[in-house]
């Protein structure tokens, strides 16, 4: 973190973020903070790239018809803007269609390909559609019209017929960057078209790419804010604020937002959902239309139509997805929630199905009956995959399939019992169970903290969004009596300063815990916020949870599992409840005891060896904390930023503590309790082994001699990893060598040291350092596992070792 906050000029909070949240190496938070500072990926490594330019190039020579077909959503709608402007800065004069949701469904049709070759077009591009088309790339190649397929979702991999198939997620395809939405694709082709563009309109045209309209795809697609997405977001915001162009800017007035002040919640929230309402409810041509054109006339009509289009979208998702609820209420459902009803639009059967895996945590499958058919929609959360589930159960379907987080289907309803029972079951044989949303919390503030100020130190991570959400802050213990106010339709406003410097802090919908401001202190999470009114900018938290303050207790079901330990020096009786091996307690005021996201730094650091490259993949995916209840289970890697006056009475530990910090701060937590306290261990036998199973290094001399034979050529580290060994064994192997003097590494290649005696493995200082490690660490393992429960929450408390040092 130290390093982070050096190199990138960065305060320690934002760094702790950065570092909790993955990104560790200065070069890396550099490129996630100044995204704008660093190159766009070169479109050529595409896959496909040559055909399409040089067809583009044919058609623009030989004066061919080109048509573009997008997409009725926000993304394809966009992403066919993008085309259109950079087909007609090359020469071309391309027509767009967009599919109407209702009357042909998504993705390209065998009939149109057939309708547009007997219109006279000689060539078809798709955007944000196509890479599963195979009924429709087959009938292109029969009827030998040209077809050229780009796309961001996941793709069919060897489809016939399509002249170019240009997706990043092809295993073929080069390019560095999987992420990107429909209208990112389109920005990238629309960069590769430079070439194409006289030379004297290049620098206009690279200035023109309406790269605000990819940030609004992306955006409004959900698409990770990571790697190049970053890019593009920051620079299209920029643009929008900016220079928005003419149908932007209609959509920002008829939403009320000024352009200078908008925000990616503006676009998710606003921008967004006015343009997926046109392809919901109308056509997605009028959000098109916008988009592309200039006459104040066509966009004062347009924007007011999309208007009217977005608040009837709120009225009908509103009506059905209450309807809904009151149906699962009067019959909760199992397995799976399966929904139809002549009264829902068909257009607005996503926004319900989200809402309502939201309530339930479940699958969810609605539908709206229209005749003799049910044309629904379906979202899953994660464990569950809603197009394998309609697959399993396609013999009752008419047509259906999607992904694993959304999917679309058909069913005759003389059958939808049937398919209403056979999905409960299939949801039965998935791993996933209904869960509650979890909310993850950056850090634990203190009473003493400078709430206002930490917060400021936020916006130098934006932009927030998926795959980077904004930081979320709990401060514990909150006493709000007297310090908040309701307003609206059931908000909360509270002030988490003083009065003579308040700090303003808004809960959409919270209105009912004002009860328990009243009655005791609660525990809030926040999130950042800005309020833009009259031209100034304030910061205004969002407060998105509240709950009790920890102080529930708890009467052990067994009482031979129970024993008091009385330690003095200060510290209450304990009672310790033995419960190794049994599932966390679901209780909201229990503490949970492990460790935090700095864990791993601290275990890099701790174990023998200095090649960083093994000890990073070594622990990338081992996690030594199951999931707990909010306000997260990582309490001991944030175990400086409890409240000293916490009261809570129970104490669950999830993991058995290791270093010395973590035993000092546990019996802390203990002390400042005043009254005896619950302790109950919580883990067990499967998860300690199988962490430590990461470990397991068979550092031989046959495999040693593996890893030296590989080196006959310098070799990178990341080539070595394709060895048949184990992580472990590969990184303890190669420190032997480097410690022998044998093999000499840099951060990226291992190579053969020149002049080097023969030595035995046996004089490796550091195999003995590593035998030594990973003894203590089964010897922490067996201690946690075999002794009793009071005698190990002694040991602990008196701070007696138990952990490896280095």
């Amino acid at each position: 973190m130290a390093r982070l906050v050096g190199a990138v000029a960065i305060s320690p909070w934002a760094a702790r973020i950065l570092v909790a949240r993955g990104i560790t190496e200065p070069e890396a938070a550099d490129s996630f903070l100044h995204p704008e500072s660093h190159p766009f990926h070169d479109p050529a490594l595409l896959p496909d790239i040559n055909p399409f330019l040089s067809r583009i190039e044919a058609a623009i020579s030989r004066r061919h018809r080109v048509v573009i077909h997008g997409d009725y959503d926000a993304d394809g709608i966009t992403s066919a803007a993008i085309l259109k402007f950079a087909f007609e800065r090359v020469g071309l004069s391309p027509e767009v269609y967009l599919p109407n949701r209702m009357e042909s469904g998504y993705g390209i049709r065998a009939d149109w390909i057939e309708a547009k070759k007997a219109e006279g077009f000689d060539l078809i591009v798709t955007t944000d559609c196509g890479s599963r088309a195979v009924e429709a790339c087959a009938r292109a190649a029969e009827l030998g019209i040209d077809l050229i397929l780009t796309d961001h979702h996941q793709p069919e991999e060897d489809l016939k017929g399509p002249l170019a198939h240009i997706n990043p997620h092809l295993s073929r395809s080069r390019y560095p960057f999987q992420h990107l939405s429909g209208a990112g694709v389109a920005f990238k082709l629309a960069q590769a078209l430079l070439p194409l563009v006289p030379p004297s309109f290049q620098e206009a045209y690279r200035r023109e790419l309406p790269i605000d309209l990819a940030m609004i795809g992306t955006v409004a697609d959900v698409m990770p804010l990571i790697g190049e997405n970053r890019r593009i977001v920051v620079d299209g915001l920029d643009r929008l604020r900016a220079n928005p162009s003419p149908g932007v800017r209609a959509l920002l007035d008829s939403a009320r937002c000024a352009p200078e002040g908008a925000t990616l919640e503006t676009i998710g929230f606003q921008v967004g959902p006015r343009l997926n309402a046109a392809g919901r409810l109308r056509s997605p041509r009028l959000a098109f239309d916008l988009l592309v054109s200039q006459d104040p006339k066509q966009l004062a009509d347009l924007s007011a139509e999309l208007e009217k289009a977005n608040e009837e979208r709120k009225k009908l998702g509103a009506v059905a997805t209450a309807s809904a609820l009151e149906r699962l209420r009067a019959n909760p459902p199992t397995g799976a929630v399966v929904l139809a009803d002549p009264e829902w639009h068909r257009g607005i059967l996503g926004i319900v199905a989200a809402k309502l895996m939201e309530a339930t945590g479940l699958p969810v499958f609605v539908a709206s009956i229209e005749g003799d058919l049910a044309h629904g929609s379906a979202r899953a959360p994660s464990g569950f995959d809603a197009g394998q589930m309609l697959e399993s159960v396609s013999d009752l379907t008419v047509a259906g399939g999607g992904h694993a987080g959304a999917a679309g289907f058909t069913v005759e309803m003389s059958r939808w019992g049937d398919f209403e029972k056979a999905l409960r079951h299939v949801a039965s044989e998935f791993d996933g169970q209904a869960v509650a949303p979890e909310l993850l919390i950056d850090a634990f503030l203190e009473s003493e903290h400078p709430v206002e100020a930490i917060l400021r130190e936020v916006p130098v991570l934006e932009p927030f969004g998926q795959g980077f959400p904004a930081p979320v802050f709990s401060l514990c213990r909150f006493e709000g009596r007297g310090r908040y106010t309701l307003f609206g339709e059931g908000h909360l406003r509270i002030n988490l300063g003083t009065p003579a410097r308040p700090l303003e802090a808004v809960g959409f919908r919270l209105a009912e815990w004002a009860k328990d401001l009243d009655h005791g202190p609660v525990d809030l999470a926040i999130e950042y916020g800005e309020n833009h009114w009259n031209g100034r900018t304030v910061i205004r938290p969002r407060i998105v949870a509240i709950r009790p303050s920890l102080r529930e207790t708890l009467e052990p079901s067994l009482p031979e599992e129970v024993s008091r330990v009385e330690l003095g020096g200060g510290i209450p009786g304990v009672v310790v409840w033995d419960g190794r091996g049994g599932a966390a307690l679901d209780l909201e005021g229990c503490l949970r005891v492990g460790y935090g996201p700095e864990w791993r730094v601290w275990w890099r650091e701790s174990s023998p060896g200095e090649l960083p490259f093994w000890k990073n993949r070594i622990w990338e995916r081992s996690s030594a904390l199951p999931v707990g209840a909010w306000p997260g289970s990582c309490s001991t890697g944030y175990g400086g930023e409890i409240p000293p006056e916490w009261d809570g009475r129970i104490v669950d530990i999830l993991w058995p503590p290791i270093r010395k910090m973590d035993r000092a701060w546990l019996r802390s937590v203990l002390t400042s309790t005043g009254r005896g306290t619950l302790v109950r261990l919580a883990y067990g036998a499967e998860a300690l082994e199988a962490w430590l199973s990461g470990m397991h290094a068979e550092a031989t001399r046959e495999n040693t001699a593996v890893v030296y034979r590989q080196l006959e050529q310098p070799t990178p580290l990341k080539e070595l990893l394709q060895l048949p060994l184990s992580t472990a064994t590969l990184g303890v192997c190669l420190e032997a060598l480097v410690d022998l003097g044998l093999v000499e590494c840099d951060e990226e290649v291992a190579r053969r040291a020149t002049a080097t005696a023969k030595r035995e493995l046996s004089a490796s200082a550091f195999l003995r350092r590593w035998e030594v490690y990973t003894e203590k660490l089964k010897t922490w393992s067996d201690t946690a596992l075999r002794r009793p429960a009071a005698e190990l929450v002694r040991m602990w408390l008196r701070g007696d070792p138990a952990g490896p040092k280095r």
